[in-house]
Order: C-alpha cells, then sequence, then structure tokens
C-alpha cells in the first residue's frame, strides 16, 4: 500500500530519435526524471501527445508501463478511457485523464491507438467509465474518490 502518489502531465511523447513534426512549439520529455523522482500516475491525453507522432506515444505509453509508471489517457479505446487506480492512505483514487484541445480522429477508438478525448457526443460513456470505476472500487472494499 502507498502512502502517496505522484502524478503528472506529460506534455509531450518522448521520442528518441528527435523527430519532432506538427509544430514550432517544442516540447521534451526526459524520462529518466520520472523514473528517479517517483511517478506513479502519467497522462498524456493533451493536445501535444502526437507532436512528435504516433509511434513516439505509442513507445512513450510502452516505456512507462515496463518501468512500472500507470499511463492514463492514450492507447487504445480501453487504455485511454480507463483509469489508474491507486491506493492512498487506506483510499482507492481513480485517476483518468481526457484532452478537449484535440481533433476527434486522434480519439482512442476500439484497438486503434489514440488519446482520451472529451467532447459532448462521448460524456455517457466517461460517465459510464466512472460508475464501473466505483463498482470496481466496492468490489475491492476501497472507497473510490475521483
Amino acid at each position: 500500500m502507498a502512502s502517496a502518489s505522484a502524478i503528472i502531465a506529460l506534455k509531450t511523447a518522448d521520442d528518441l530519435s528527435d523527430n519532432f513534426i506538427l509544430s514550432d512549439l517544442v516540447y521534451y520529455a526526459d524520462f529518466g526524471s520520472l523514473y528517479v523522482n517517483c511517478i506513479d500516475i502519467v497522462s498524456l491525453a493533451n493536445k501535444h501527445a502526437f507532436d512528435y507522432g504516433s509511434q513516439a506515444l505509442k513507445d512513450s505509453l510502452e516505456r512507462l508501463i515496463d518501468a512500472g509508471i500507470s499511463p492514463v489517457g492514450a492507447g487504445n479505446e480501453y487504455q485511454a478511457f480507463s483509469p489508474a487506480i491507486k491506493t492512498v492512505n487506506n483510499t482507492r483514487l481513480a485517476f483518468f485523464a481526457y484532452t478537449d484541445q484535440m481533433p476527434v480522429s486522434l480519439q482512442a477508438k476500439g484497438e486503434s491507438f489514440g488519446i482520451a478525448v472529451i467532447n459532448k457526443d462521448n460524456l455517457t460513456k466517461i460517465k459510464a467509465d466512472i460508475e464501473l470505476a466505483k463498482q470496481l472500487a466496492r468490489k475491492n472494499r476501497g472507497k473510490i474518490v475521483h
């Protein structure tokens, strides 16, 4: 059981090839600092998620998972819209990540890779995801806060 969690929003993917493609404003992610600073959860849902292309975002997702860091807001539809659930001081917390700053064309759908986009068309789905997180917390005898 963790006594505290560190949660951050990663402004961009970590691209080892430096293939910046979509903007003149460059954000660089130093994943090494995530590992040594005990980061538990990283939100990937933001308007710079695809600045280095979809492969860099996919690679970032995998590198986070491999390092034991829970990514939220990116992946296939299930991954992107699912919460990271952590227990902090005997309370189960569900962390979701969404953005309204990206076009729906970049939204994760089915097995297609993308990010969790929040808009009026998917609010019902997001509410259902939150309810499911509550049910999972109750099933595991934990209280969930969102």
